[in-house]
């Protein structure tokens, strides 16, 4: 016999619930038709202001002299931005998200033949490319790539100073990020030093700090190790060492990362 399921008890829902109209499954009269969009992030979501916003509304009524009856179904690649767009359908408030590096087809549920599109933490250069389908393919599964590129620096000394781990103009999406000290002297008296990770910008993307007595040691340590997140930069990445006390009197610093692009 299956086991039973027990849930706590709760109250009904009070809100207004109204049908909507949807065509996902509607048959176009004229035809099976697509239309390609490639949207631009930094150049077709500048406000009339010149100021980047984030926002395209794109509306499909009278594009063209070819008849285009509903949208049923989006082809959404998105493996170009390395920040999730969000598709709104305002008549049945019908949304799709599709995060950073992903690709998918997507069913449609509204009539409208106008929707909004909203990116969430992408920056100049970042594409997103679409299908806007008048019905519904079969559905197709897509692997994500795993492709990853790397960054390495090693032999840093522990003095004030700026080493560049990726060059200037490389946006990108770090992933996975390793320091390691060795060496570590603390020479006449302790020692005490700040490593920061910042991309081109200035932005602060990790911070570790090594502090050690007169004796320090002579081996390796990881002062910090990050795996499995997802952290923007742009126009590159450095590795900046603060001073804050005793220099050190030997001894230094290896970074490791993987990114992808963009």
């Amino acid at each position: 016999m299956p086991a039973s399921l027990t849930f706590p008890s709760g109250p009904n829902f009070t809100g207004v619930l109204t049908p909507k109209m949807i065509k996902w499954r509607g048959i176009p009269p004229e035809g099976d038709r697509c239309i390609a969009a490639n949207i631009l992030w930094g150049t077709d979501d500048l406000n009339p202001g010149g100021a980047k916003s984030g926002v395209v509304n794109i509306n499909v009524s009278g594009v063209s002299t070819q008849e285009f009856s509903q949208i049923a179904a989006l082809f959404v690649d998105n493996t170009q931005s390395g920040g999730d767009v969000i598709f709104i359908f305002q008549d049945t408030q019908f949304e799709i998200t599709v995060p950073a590096g992903s690709a998918a087809l997507y069913p449609v549920l509204s009539t409208a033949k106008a929707f909004t599109v909203v990116a969430l933490g992408t920056i100049a250069g970042d594409k997103t490319f679409l299908q806007i389908l008048n019905s519904l393919p079969p559905p197709v599964a897509l692997e994500k790539s795993v492709y990853m590129s790397s960054g390495i620096v090693t032999n840093i000394a522990l003095v004030t100073g700026t080493s560049v781990i990726l060059a200037a103009g490389i946006n990108g999406t770090l992933t996975a990020l390793q320091i390691i000290s060795w060496k570590v002297l603390g020479g006449a008296a302790a020692g005490n030093m700040q490593v920061l990770i910042e991309d081109g910008t200035g932005k602060n993307i990790a911070v570790s700090h090594i502090a050690e007595g007169a004796a320090g040691y002579t081996g390796s340590s990881i002062i910090l190790n990050l795996t499995g997140v997802n952290i923007r930069f742009s126009n590159g990445l450095n590795a900046v060492l603060l001073g804050a006390g005793t220099a050190f009197a030997d001894g230094a610093v290896d970074v490791n990362l993987y990114y992808r692009e963009p």
